[in-house]
């Protein structure tokens, strides 16, 4: 039994001293490390289906009580969207990835090589709905060679892949 904590004692910190190595560190070719479109859609999806989903029903079920008041409702859809992006956030202050990105190996870093701020992470969210409503923002890493969507330019970000 304690063989097996100080196992996963070290295996924790090795994959944290690795995520940091990585978070922190700008690289050059980061157009070759950038994660793909299709990856990034992907891990959006996951974390639509991990986060969003239950809050949204916590929302409806418990907090309102019905699905009719909540579509009628204002504040229901805008918590919960507000919710989202601080949990999101959250995630990428702490992790410097989402369960989503996590599930496909990607990292958030700043071009600079310093950490991701919960105010940054926030920001990002919120020019990532605005970007959403510009379908273009969201799309231009189908055609940039950094793969950088208009949110990551702005605020000097780049989603990369683990290697």
């Amino acid at each position: 039994m304690r063989q097996n904590a100080k196992r996963w004692r070290k295996l924790k910190r090795n994959s944290q001293e690795h995520l940091n190595q990585v978070s922190h560190k700008h690289t050059r070719d980061c157009a070759i490390l950038a994660a793909s479109f299709i990856q990034r859609v992907k891990a959006q999806i996951i974390d639509i289906f991990m986060i969003y989903m239950p809050i949204l029903y916590f929302l409806t079920y418990v907090v309102i009580g019905n699905a009719k008041d909540f579509r009628e409702s204002i504040w229901g859809p805008l918590v919960g969207v507000l919710l989202y992006g601080v949990i999101i956030s959250l995630f990428l202050t702490f992790k410097a990835q989402t369960p989503g990105k996590k599930a496909y190996d990607l990292l958030l870093i700043r071009d600079d090589g310093k950490k991701v701020t919960f105010f940054l992470a926030f920001v990002r969210f919120i020019l990532f709905l605005i970007s959403g409503s510009i379908i273009i923002g969201i799309l231009s890493p189908l055609w940039r060679k950094d793969r950088k969507t208009m949110y990551d330019l702005i605020l000097k970000t780049s989603v990369v892949a683990r290697s």
